[in-house]
């Protein structure tokens, strides 16, 4: 059987970036408070901005190291060729609900995964209500690293 590749985790590259756009977003906007909280000169609101800024700024710092991580692991071991594959028919199939409350999740032989277009991630996560291309019964070859797609062949 020929399979089309429709998502490996190499060509997809780092997606931790909308994370940590979030949390800078955040970042500024304290930024902004505490300038404006410095003209009022009100020394409990400027040391509570502080907080919440070193607070945001902890966890976005926290929340790059780990996905980033977890992206050099999972697009290591596929570039190695250790990454476990699985192959055959999509079965168990749980589309997500388009705006979202659950996650998609599909089984191939005995393993099973879960993805949601709303989750960060940085392995496949394109659900089949926003245009993913995983239906019940076609056949897929998965390869994966822990609960992560990294690289994703749906049969011809």
């Amino acid at each position: 059987m020929n399979y089309e590749l429709v998502y490996d985790i190499r060509n997809a590259g780092y997606i931790g970036w909308g994370v940590t756009a979030t949390a800078l977003i955040a970042i500024l906007t304290g930024i902004v408070v505490m300038v404006a909280r410095k003209s009022l000169d009100r020394r409990g609101a400027t040391i509570f901005t502080y907080l919440i800024l070193g607070i945001v700024g902890i966890w976005t710092a926290a929340a790059w190291i780990s996905m980033h991580r977890e992206y050099s692991i999972a697009a290591s071991a596929l570039e190695i060729g250790s990454a476990p594959v699985v192959q055959g028919h999509v079965s168990k199939f749980e589309p997500m609900p388009y705006v979202g409350h659950s996650k998609e999740r599909f089984c191939v032989e005995d393993r099973c995964f879960s993805y949601s277009d709303f989750d960060p991630t940085v392995g496949f996560n394109n659900t089949t209500s926003h245009g993913g291309p995983i239906k019940a019964g076609i056949p897929v070859r998965v390869t994966f690293v822990g609960n992560t797609i990294v690289k994703l062949e749906v049969g011809q």
